[in-house]
């Protein structure tokens, strides 16, 4: 434990257990336990009308090392190989490797009269041409799921207003640790877990979190705040008691370990290529069926 720890009036695993409780109640209970929301603001050595003192000002580096950073869980995204064999699984493209390998077969065993040493090259061709259109078509997903991570991330960078030092501030919504008093009015999103301190008329959206569609009232019998909640009346103050993966929005996140959905776009992209390639794949088969029976009728009437 840093000497940040160590000064706590109560030991962190009291915190973490209250941020693992589920049952309001319970946080109550412990919440009175470790003194109310008093008694957390000196054990996380912070005092109500100054915020983080500026002697741990600007690193935080020993508070940082406790509670973490206020940044969620990323959702897996592919890599390149991935994105390359999930094109090559494309309706069209499966229908070209399986003409190539027909054609590298039929001209490696059956070539025509005269182009012994040529047949192979349609076969080959198209494979070339299979492996560029996967190759283009894997890189420009890429580029824009990196281009989509990075919006999301621009997105979610915002201001946030907190008292440090006895002087009000605005910072990232990702420098925020445990221990900073925010402030919040209607429209506002509450940046991470917290402990409502002071305000007036509070009421906060927590449907997206709980699933309660009626707004809760915020105030020091109803303390708790959700990451991730919309403050839809009044305003006031809380202190951070958990950020980034540790509050329950990170927590959610990371149960969910989902990738991002596709857009409406691209479903209706991969509708259209779905619906050309059972196109294509028809007509192949019907130019198969009428050039086997050609080839059929040309060998008997050979042989005749």
């Amino acid at each position: 434990m840093s000497e940040l720890g160590t000064h706590f009036e109560y030991k962190l695993h009291n915190l973490e257990e209250l941020n693992e409780l589920k049952n309001r109640e319970q946080k109550l209970e412990k919440l009175h336990a470790m003194g109310g929301v008093e008694g957390f603001l000196r054990g996380v050595g912070v005092d109500e009308k100054v915020g983080i003192p500026q002697v741990e000002l600007p690193e935080l580096t020993d508070r940082i090392k406790e509670f973490g950073v206020n940044v969620y869980p990323e959702a897996p995204h592919s890599t390149l190989f991935e994105l390359f064999l999930e094109a090559l699984q494309d309706t069209t493209i499966l229908i070209l490797c399986f003409a190539a390998v027909v054609s590298l077969v039929l001209g490696i065993a059956l070539p025509p009269k005269g182009e012994e040493q040529t047949a192979w090259i349609e076969g080959v061709a198209i494979i070339i041409a299979v492996l560029l259109v996967g190759s283009v078509t894997s890189i420009n997903n890429y580029k824009q799921e990196k281009s989509f991570r990075n919006l999301n991330k621009r997105n979610q960078d915002i201001r946030v207003k907190v008292l440090r030092a006895g002087e009000l501030t605005q910072i990232s919504v990702f420098e925020l640790t445990v221990g900073d008093i925010c402030f919040l009015d209607t429209g506002s999103s509450v940046p991470a877990d917290g402990l409502f301190i002071d305000g007036h008329e509070m009421r906060v959206d927590e449907s997206v979190m709980t699933g309660e569609s009626l707004t809760v009232k915020k105030d020091r019998d109803h303390p708790f705040m959700l990451s991730g909640c919309l403050v839809t009346e009044g305003l006031g103050s809380m202190v951070v008691t958990a950020v980034g993966k540790n509050s329950e929005w990170g927590k959610t996140l990371a149960r969910l370990q989902v990738k991002h959905p596709e857009t409406p776009l691209q479903e209706s992209l991969a509708d259209m290529a779905e619906m050309i390639g059972k196109a294509g794949l028809s007509v192949a088969t019907v130019v198969l069926v009428i050039l086997t029976i050609y080839w059929i009728v040309d060998c008997c009437s050979l042989s005749l």
